[in-house]
């Protein structure tokens, strides 16, 4: 009896594995704080640490050009696969089949997302999200690529607009935000603030059922409440976008060079001078708490992160039409292969650094210094990704997961 072939593994688009790889690396800037610091030391960086100037340029540049735009990456990059498992080509052949597969395919990420949020204690989960909205992209396969494109924007909109609703409080009798902090507001809000972190290391720095059953109702918030009031609009619009641009020959590397750079440009433009002026008015206020909440939480945040996200694409794409520049694209391609592998791998290698059952760094290091945490990370897994691939197909997990899609374990060896 023969194995049913993956096929894919060997046929791939190369700029999506390197948009891949570029993903799995910066999204990881965003996670390795989220791993390693208290959640009040997340949004107020002037509250953390002894190097001030330091933590806050930091958190600036993650803000504008990291935060929610390398989930975006994602996002846009699930689209375009799926339309890539369910290609016209692939259902004349194989017909049901390959909607079978497809379906497996997304439950089988319901799964790993539920393992990796709730076992491996990532309350950032994305994979489950993914497993959910991806269900629905089916039936809009032969949409074309502008209707899809109209149809994301317009879901980022209504993003837009439930961001902006928890600027204005998110209890229907919360008093909305409209002023910075008084003097003895701000000195007592920063003592409660340098209290609850206090009490935060403290819990993550004790054994893994203890910090389990902490993070349990934020897991459970992240995979229910806000995937109905934030990721159907947020991540959903984005897999439309990344459908959309798959049509388009954006993300094929069709395109010229100057559709791309004109992309990056317009993308950075638009997103950095929004995003921008938003950092500087934080950066005027003496980041008080409530102007940051304010600019966080302001009514644009799906349209100026959908700018700097396709910049990134602009960019990328321009980056794979040189000639020149494969040392990059060679080690980002690999990463991207393994995209799930390393994801996963991030979330592993960073728990047992920073939680008390490990080696229990979790809020000792500045921003600074978790930067060069991140940058090892990555090299690590560059090189473990070439090496890797070098002789399989697939990464670890990313043959786990083709193995249960298809019923049957696939091909790992590479033929030399």
């Amino acid at each position: 009896m023969n194995t049913p072939s993956i096929g894919a593994p060997d046929i791939r688009i190369p700029q999506l594995d390197v948009m891949r790889g570029v993903a799995v690396l910066g999204i990881y800037l965003i996670n390795v704080f989220v791993f390693a610091l208290p959640s009040t030391a997340l949004a107020l960086p002037q509250l953390w640490g002894d190097d001030v100037f330091w933590n806050t340029v930091t958190w600036s540049f993650s803000e504008i050009f990291v935060e929610g735009t390398m989930r975006g990456l994602f996002s846009i990059l699930f689209g375009a696969s799926a339309l890539v498992f369910l290609s016209e080509a692939k259902m004349a052949e194989q017909g049901l089949a390959v909607v079978e597969r497809y379906y497996r395919r997304t439950l089988l990420l319901l799964f790993f997302g539920v393992i990796h949020g709730f076992l491996l204690l990532n309350t950032l989960d994305v994979l489950y999200a993914y497993g959910l909205l991806g269900m629905f992209l089916f039936p809009l396969r032969r949409i074309g690529g502008f209707k899809l494109l109209a149809g994301g924007v317009a879901l980022l909109a209504l993003a837009s607009v439930h961001v902006a609703s928890l600027g204005e409080g998110s209890e229907p009798d919360a008093e909305p935000v409209h002023e910075a902090m008084s003097g003895e507001a701000m000195a007592n809000f920063e003592i409660a603030a340098t209290e609850h972190m206090r009490d935060e290391i403290a819990i993550y720095h004790t054994d893994y059922p203890t910090i389990f059953f902490f993070q349990f109702s934020d897991v459970v918030n992240q995979e229910s409440a806000l995937m109905y009031s934030s990721h159907l609009f947020d991540i959903g619009g984005m897999m439309l976008v990344g459908m959309a641009l798959l049509k388009l020959g954006v993300l094929n590397g069709s395109r010229p060079a100057l559709a791309y750079l004109t992309l990056a440009v317009l993308g950075y433009c638009m997103g950095g001078a929004l995003r921008g002026h938003g950092i500087q008015q934080i950066w005027a206020e003496n980041f008080d708490p409530n102007m940051i909440q304010i600019m966080t939480t302001r009514p644009l945040y799906g349209m100026d992160r959908l700018a700097i996200t396709l910049g990134h694409v602009g960019l990328i794409g321009l980056i794979c039409k040189a000639s020149w520049t494969g040392f990059l694209t060679r080690p980002l391609a690999a990463l991207g292969r393994m995209a799930l592998t390393n994801y996963i791998g991030q979330t592993v290698i960073s728990i047992f650094l920073f939680y008390g059952f490990g080696f229990a760094l979790f809020g000792t290091m500045e921003r600074l210094e978790l930067y060069g945490v991140a940058f090892a990370v990555w090299a690590t897994q560059a090189a473990f990704s070439m090496a890797w691939l070098k002789r399989h197909r697939l990464g670890p997990l990313e043959w786990v997961w083709r193995s249960l899609i298809y019923g049957a374990p696939q091909p790992m060896k590479r033929v030399q």
